[in-house]
């Protein structure tokens, strides 16, 4: 809630105290989703993940559709880049690279309350890591058809040169948007999830018995 508020920030000018403003209305609007039950909790999480892949697709096709990169930036397709061992090359870019798919197994939290578990686990937790995976690949072949890695200095100044590849001087303002969406889902699925474990661990005589008692 604070990262996004940083980014809320970027859009319109706010004080320390109002960035602090912005994360606690944030997570009160959405615990009040999910108090209110179940399926409104599930619903905003929903159309934030919808709203999030749309924004994402929008970056994909405008980047690609209206031919604002070069397609000679992913050439020569395998370099040396630099002194660092491959090994560690590909270890650490893999680490970030985590971070994409960072909470899938959170769908394991729900599993009590999901009808026919069996068999909506495994498909929800396989789509899930196949569409991280195929939107991860295009939104990074959209930044490298938009700018040439040998102008990229940090992957905060990588982000805002294709904002502006794409929408110009607003095009930061833009991308920061974007994050707010996706890091309001992110905070919203954590809000859904998490305190299922407090429920069960309640239930089984390992956390305050007031945890297990429904609303």
């Amino acid at each position: 809630a604070v990262g996004m508020a940083s980014y809320v920030g970027s859009i319109i000018r706010l004080t320390p105290l109002g960035n602090k403003i912005v994360a606690i209305v944030a997570i009160f609007a959405l615990a009040a989703a999910n108090i209110v039950g179940v399926r409104v909790g599930a619903g905003v999480l929903r159309w934030l993940t919808l709203l999030k892949l749309g924004l994402l697709a929008l970056i994909v096709v405008w980047g690609f559709g209206q031919q604002l990169g070069d397609w000679s930036n992913f050439l020569p397709l395998i370099e040396r880049r630099s002194s660092v061992p491959y090994f560690e090359a590909l270890a650490s870019s893999m680490v970030a690279g985590f971070f994409s798919f960072g909470g899938w197994w959170d769908v394991n939290k729900i599993a009590g309350e999901v009808r026919n578990p069996t068999r909506t686990l495994p498909r929800a937790m396989a789509l899930g890591v196949i569409t991280a995976t195929l939107v991860y690949l295009l939104i990074s072949a959209v930044f490298i058809y938009l700018v040439p890695l040998d102008r990229v200095t940090s992957s905060e100044t990588f982000a805002a040169q294709v904002g502006e590849a794409m929408f110009g001087q607003v095009g930061g303002q833009v991308f920061s948007g974007i994050v707010i969406i996706s890091v309001l889902g992110n905070l919203a699925a954590l809000m859904l999830n998490a305190p299922r474990v407090y429920y069960a661990m309640a239930r089984d005589g390992l956390f305050l018995p007031a945890a297990a008692t429904l609303h």
